[in-house]
């Protein structure tokens, strides 16, 4: 194989400060005793953006095709950057390196060197495409200044200083954090979510910027579909949020990858950006679009400047605005009509989500209607449930000159009865459904329960059991565990006092239907097959709306990060 050309060595010391710096090369071989310096080597391709972090902190920004061969010709393969740092006295006395010259004493915070390397080529760079160092800054860095080393006999010269310029370094947009500060926090702690576990970038953003189309809580349970209002129409139109918040509709546009090379994707701007959520103030974020083309420091002066004086926020913008960062190098030269696609951006998006929404609140409102139906059916059941027990009793006579074939009962027969019925372990089950099945008039009679385990009361439309003394009756409960049926069937006998128990077991067959058979032959209104398929399908309504109802609980509570200034209670 064989051996690797380095580009010759840039040593540089460095008095702090945030800098990025323009790399140049020399054509002397480095000497062996910085081979004591630990070093990075990173592999990378030439033909894209690579930012290098080495373990001090230090950036390395390497555009495409930063470097050229000797015959001017763009290097297209992949090479190797080996990265050497040093930031203590101690380290840069016993590698050997002096921190002054003759004429010159420096107080070294931060040294470092870098060298490219190609297995047949001798790399150089493009000056065209300039590499840029970007260094932990301290807090004092403004009176730091950049030394450029050169050996010369075994010893280093350092060279003329440069000032640090503060360039900004782009990052992909999608490792950017643009949430309100707390969001993603209160996200993980109220977690899970429908069918959320855990968070994504995919499931916050989804999230997030549902709320630029739901910004208020929902505080009719109509809108879920729930209460039996008809005539009540789901509101779909949207809420002006310049009150509450920052839109997420802007968030969501500043995302795209127009704005990738623009300081709107630095660190700088994500740290501005959670400052931003707190003002609750839209025109301040249009600030920083409105400039793209400018340094970073006048959105920051216009923005401390916007902000009133009683505004505890306008110092936050006016410490923005000392740091002086500029701008992205190289940044688009058309910034100035960003702000105008970024307008159209942000409706377009408003619209994409108010038409997903529409379409959520039709859904809903199409569930509205079934369930009204499927109520208004059961009810109808049972209150035909209970005419038809009223009725073969003798309760109910034909007018006078017509015949009665109606069965009259003494109703000395029929004595007033205490009546509960105890699932011994009915909280192991989903559901449990309790009836009494009196056979000789083949009537259903279902018992409802608070706990799953004690069944004492009936339907508020069908709560009337009549039952002749000592007469047999069929008591039948029914569990479910998800679709795992159990049941439970006994014979008992009418009594002043009825105290039933009964333990369900499991149906391995899960055929439900052979086991309730002798009893699905009755009329529709007292079929327990149908009387189960309708309260199956009300108890799915039911856990619909407890789902409902703790996504609320679990919205309200991210609404609040989303939304710093909205008021609860605020109509």
């Amino acid at each position: 194989m064989k051996s690797l050309k380095p580009l010759t060595y840039l040593l540089i010391i460095l008095l702090g400060g945030t800098i990025i710096y323009t790399i140049t090369h020399n054509k002397k071989e480095h000497i062996s005793y910085y081979s004591g310096i630990e070093k990075t080597t990173f592999t990378i391709a030439t033909d894209r953006d690579n930012i290098l972090v080495d373990s001090s902190g230090i950036v390395l920004f390497i555009p495409p095709y930063a470097f050229k061969d000797t015959a001017g010709d763009a290097i297209t393969d992949s090479i190797e950057i080996e990265f050497r740092s040093i930031s203590n006295l101690t380290d840069l006395i016993g590698n050997g390196i002096n921190t002054s010259n003759p004429n010159l004493i420096l107080d070294s915070e931060t040294v470092f060197y870098f060298e490219a390397q190609h297995p047949t080529k001798t790399l150089t760079i493009d000056p065209e495409k300039p590499i840029y160092i970007e260094l932990p800054s301290p807090n004092d860095s403004n009176n730091r200044k950049l030394f450029q080393g050169e050996e010369t006999d075994q010893q280093i010269h350092w060279q003329q200083s440069h000032e640090p310029v503060k360039y900004l370094i782009p990052f992909d947009l999608k490792e950017l954090d643009f949430y309100p500060p707390g969001f993603e926090e209160t996200v993980e702690n109220n977690l899970p979510f429908r069918n959320h576990y855990s968070t994504s970038r995919e499931f916050l953003d989804s999230l997030f910027y549902s709320f630029a189309v739901n910004p208020l809580p929902s505080t009719h349970m109509e809108t879920a579909g729930f209460l039996s209002t008809p005539q009540e129409e789901i509101p779909t139109e949207s809420v002006a949020l310049e009150r509450y918040g920052i839109d997420p509709a802007s968030i969501a546009a500043l995302k795209s990858r127009l704005f990738e090379n623009t300081y709107i994707s630095t660190r700088e701007f994500e740290r501005r950006l959670k400052a931003i959520f707190k003002t609750c103030n839209e025109e301040i974020l249009n600030i920083y679009i409105d400039n793209l083309d400018k340094n970073l420091y006048v959105a920051d002066s216009l923005a401390a400047n916007y902000l009133t004086k009683q505004d505890e926020m306008a110092n936050t913008f006016l410490s923005f605005y000392q740091e002086k960062l500029t701008n992205v190098k190289n940044s688009s030269k058309r910034l100035h009509r960003l702000a105008e696609y970024y307008q159209r951006e942000k409706a377009f998006i408003k619209t994409a989500l108010e038409n997903d929404r529409s379409k959520y609140l039709r859904s809903m409102k199409k569930q509205k209607k079934l369930v009204q139906k499927e109520t208004k059916e059961y009810e109808k059941l049972i209150t035909k449930r209970q005419q038809i027990r009223m009725t073969r009793f003798g309760f109910e006579l034909t007018h006078t000159g017509w015949y009665n074939f109606a069965r009259e009962v003494n109703m000395e027969e029929l004595d007033e009865f205490n009546l509960k019925v105890t699932v011994t372990n009915g909280n192991d089950f989903d559901r449990v459904h309790t009836y009494v099945i009196n056979p000789e008039i083949k009537s259903l009679f279902a018992l409802f329960s608070n706990d799953h385990i004690t069944f004492d009361m009936g339907h508020k439309l069908d709560n009337i059991l009549l039952l002749k003394r000592s007469q047999n009756v069929h008591i039948v409960s029914i569990g479910f565990m998800k679709e795992q049926p159990a049941i439970q069937k006994i014979i008992t006998q009418q009594q002043k006092t009825m105290t039933d128990s009964l333990n369900l077991e499991i149906l391995p067959d899960k055929n439900i239907k052979r086991h309730l058979r002798e009893f699905s032959r009755y009329n529709r209104p007292n079929n327990i097959l149908v009387d189960l398929k309708k309260q199956t399908i009300l108890y799915k309504e039911r856990l619909r709306k407890e789902r409902w109802e703790r996504d609320q609980d679990f919205l309200n509570k991210v609404r609040n990060q989303v939304f710093p200034c909205y008021q609860i209670g605020e109509n």
